[in-house]
């Protein structure tokens, strides 16, 4: 229920949704009665009742619409109701069923494609799509060692034969999936070798072209067969039986793909021989499965429902095809009548899938499409959407048939393996050029161990001799657009790219660190000559003041020695007493204010001393830093030398050894060719004496 809400379904299309599901439960549950012509009749019952009030129907139509069919004859309004049999009115009822269900999904497929579609719901925007392909189905029963299951009808007991009607066969349904099966790994072939070799001829490049097995004659095979059953339905009278005679007559001897099967398998079996191995199909109920059970009255029987939902499943006038929706792009829904999924563009699944028109003639309901053309119109249509996008391949193997774990039967794991294209596709790759890029993605990839000069198609090939010698001409080559390279050559690549990049790092590493050190040193050497600078500028301020105070006191001493001449000669001796004893007081206050002065200059003097020895303590460890990292730069630098010495001669020892191991190959070719010749020698003078 929250899935509903979030998806914005309302409370009634709910309430129908649920309703179309239980009303599908209760039709599962009608019974019918024979009369005393043996024509089925459809009684009152509870899950008739139910049925009727879920679908908005009466029950007099529900009987009628199960229970007989609508005949109307060419150019004349009447209309005559023919009464069904039991088994064709269970038919019908399993019909009314399939019916609705399947409507059921194509308008649930519809409304979440509506709503989640993009805003603009465009046609031409890009998806993304995952396609999970049919798996190859066999129910018929493996063989085992020294076993087969086949047995003679003659020596077979009644008990036997009840088991063996027990036993699985493959039918339409298996057919039509082996067949999309083989569709699609003819594309997978096609993609994974084709287009390949496509390339390297585009490309110019010489190489061994691959073969691969081409399943285009079972596909034609198949075809042909989906055409063959059609025109032989229309006959009529016809049986499966007939048919596969028929058929058998056909192609058994025609074509390498029909292959007989035994006569225990059934009269009704056929064999094809498909990529993956032989399979027996049993033709039984195929006339009744790739035709069209649906009639014109159980249609009418729907329109009359007051089921909104369902009366959108088979609208009565559908619109025509389009030119469009031949060509489908988007995600269409699995057809309740027949065909499987297939891709249909947004536009198109926001209307209502086309349906049959409740009344036709006898020539539009012969023109109908069976079950198979509409898979095989809808297959083709999947086909061009995938041959049109970009493939991504992802293949799964089964390891046993007993579905236990931790159990490979190899034999069934290398029949998958070849049947894959597994085996031709390593062979391709082994074969040709794993990696592949164009010109300009390799000069952005490695354009650290390119020079200037070597761009474009003459410049990489140079820079590929040089780096990968004549030696290994295989590993690479050049096209007219890209680089073919194999996976020892790219890590040849891979490993002169780190190289290059070690290099380049290790320089601009040197140069950072030369920055940074030069910057902190004339950082450190600005501050020490600011500091100076200021306590410079400090003593001098200080000498200025003392200087100053001291010529103050001088100027202060002569005028008061004028003074006391002037108070002399003017005034009394009591004047000139007053005078000498405030002299007396004067100089003792000046001796008293010296004596203080010299303390105070003792005491700046040191301050200044102890300011300057420490300076000179901070200037000592800043030039003792600068002088234990000039030892560490020219430590790593004699060990930077020595290391490169070492490697020099490592270089050149190798050097040497290679020379003395093609000095000593040289020898021994030649020992050899010289032990060739004396037996040819002694060969031919034995020929001779003979």
């Amino acid at each position: 229920m929250k899935g509903f809400k979030t998806l914005d379904f309302s409370d009634e299309e709910v309430d129908a949704i649920f309703g179309i599901l239980s009303s599908i439960l209760w039709l599962g549950n009608l019974q019918f009665n024979a009369n005393n012509e043996d024509y089925a009749v459809l009684p009152n019952q509870p899950a008739l009742t139910n049925f009727c009030n879920l679908m908005g129907l009466t029950p007099q139509m529900v009987k009628t619409a199960l229970t007989s069919i609508t005949i109307r004859v060419n150019m004349r309004s009447s209309a005559k109701l023919k009464p069904f049999d039991l088994n064709k009115a269970r038919e019908s009822r399993d019909a009314l069923a399939k019916a609705l269900y399947a409507g059921l999904f194509d308008w649930l497929v519809f409304k979440l494609n509506k709503q989640l579609q993009a805003k603009d719901g465009g046609r031409d925007q890009t998806f993304i799509g995952v396609l999970d392909i049919y798996g190859f189905e066999d129910f018929r029963p493996k063989n085992k060692p020294g076993m087969t299951h086949r047995r003679s009808s003659s020596n077979m007991t009644p008990d036997a034969i009840g088991k063996d009607d027990k036993i699985p066969k493959n039918s339409l349904e298996q057919f039509l999936i082996n067949f999309a099966n083989e569709k699609l790994h003819q594309q997978f072939t096609h993609h994974m070798f084709q287009s390949e070799q496509d390339e390297y001829e585009k490309e110019g490049v010489k190489w061994d072209k691959v073969q691969w097995t081409d399943n285009s004659g079972c596909l034609s095979l198949i075809d042909k067969m989906i055409t063959f059953f059609k025109d032989k339905m229309k006959m009529p009278k016809v049986t499966d039986v007939e048919i596969v005679k028929q058929m058998t007559k056909e192609y058994e001897k025609k074509n390498m793909y029909w292959e007989k099967p035994a006569m225990s398998d059934g009269v009704d079996a056929i064999g094809i021989v498909h990529y993956a191995g032989r399979i027996i199909y049993n033709c039984e109920s195929w006339i009744d499965k790739n035709g069209d059970n649906i009639g014109d009255d159980i249609l009418n029987l729907m329109h009359s429902s007051s089921n909104k939902v369902v009366a959108t499943f088979y609208p009565k006038d559908p619109p025509p095809p389009t030119e469009e929706s031949s060509t489908p792009r988007g995600l269409q829904p699995k057809s309740p009548r027949g065909g499987h999924s297939v891709f249909k563009s947004f536009e198109e699944q926001s209307k209502p899938a086309a349906r049959p028109q409740p009344k036709q003639t006898a020539a539009n309901q012969a023109a109908k499409l069976s079950v198979c053309e509409k898979f095989r119109n809808d297959l083709e249509r999947l086909v061009k959407v995938l041959a049109s996008s970009e493939k991504h391949y992802c293949r799964c193997l089964k390891p046993n048939d007993e579905k236990s774990p931790k159990m490979f039967t190899s034999v069934k794991v290398m029949q998958q393996l070849r049947c894959n294209g597994v085996f031709e596709t390593v062979k391709l790759r082994k074969e040709g050029y794993s990696q592949r890029m164009m010109f300009n993605s390799f000069e952005d990839k490695f354009w650290v161990c390119l020079r200037n000069d070597q761009n474009g198609k003459e410049g990489l090939t140079n820079f590929l001799e040089q780096l990968i010698p004549g030696g290994c001409p295989s590993l690479w080559t050049v096209g007219i657009q890209k680089i073919f390279l194999r996976d020892k050559a790219m890590e040849m690549l891979q490993i002169e790219n780190k190289r290059a990049w070690g290099q380049k790092t290790v320089k601009a590493q040197s140069f950072i660190r030369s920055y940074f050190w030069s910057s902190y040193y004339f950082q450190k050497r600005e501050g020490s000559i600011r500091l100076q600078s200021v306590a410079r500028r400090i003593l001098a301020q200080k000498h200025w003041a003392i200087a100053c105070h001291r010529v103050t006191l001088l100027q202060n001493r002569i005028r008061s020695y004028y003074a006391m001449l002037e108070l002399r000669r003017a005034e009394s001796s009591v004047v000139i007493e007053r005078y000498i004893r405030s002299f007396y007081a004067k100089c003792e206050l000046l001796e008293l204010r010296r004596k203080w002065e010299e303390k105070l200059s003792c005491v700046i003097s040191l301050q200044s001393l102890v300011r300057r020895i420490r300076c000179m303590d901070k200037l000592y460890v800043l030039q003792e830093e600068e002088r234990k990292r000039k030892e560490e730069e020219e430590r790593r630098r004699r060990e930077e030398e020595e290391r490169k010495r070492r490697e020099e001669e490592e270089r050149q020892r190798r050097e040497e050894e290679e020379r003395r191991r093609r000095e000593e190959e040289e020898r021994i070719r030649r020992e050899e060719e010289e032990r060739k010749r004396r037996e040819e020698e002694e060969r031919k003078r034995r020929e001779e004496e003979e």
